[in-house]
């Protein structure tokens, strides 16, 4: 059986600002504002590559708007970020139904 590529650790950012960017998108999600939310949780991951609550907010508005790059984008990025998570589970299998 072949191994998968271990990949590089994520990169550890401004986890600051990356909070008030998922608190900014997560108010946008809730609203109803999906393509908002996507864009400032793309804005988030930028701040800080290792905060996986904005790869699973990402990963949230694409399972809401069924947009698989945004699923796909959002759920590996969390899988790396958080991959003992309770969520993981549930992204792994969205993943796979992909």
């Amino acid at each position: 059986m072949e191994r998968p590529e271990k990949l590089p650790p994520l990169r550890k950012g401004d986890s600051g600002k990356a909070k008030e960017l998922v608190t900014e998108a997560d108010l946008a999600f809730e609203e109803g504002s999906f393509a908002e939310a996507a864009k400032t949780y793309r804005e988030a991951i930028k701040s800080d590559p290792s905060y996986g609550e904005a790869y699973y907010g990402l990963f949230r508005t694409g399972v809401t708007t069924k947009d698989k790059h945004s699923i796909r984008e959002g759920g590996e990025g969390f899988l790396r970020a958080s991959p003992n998570e309770s969520r993981a589970k549930k992204v792994r299998e969205t993943l796979g139904s992909l």
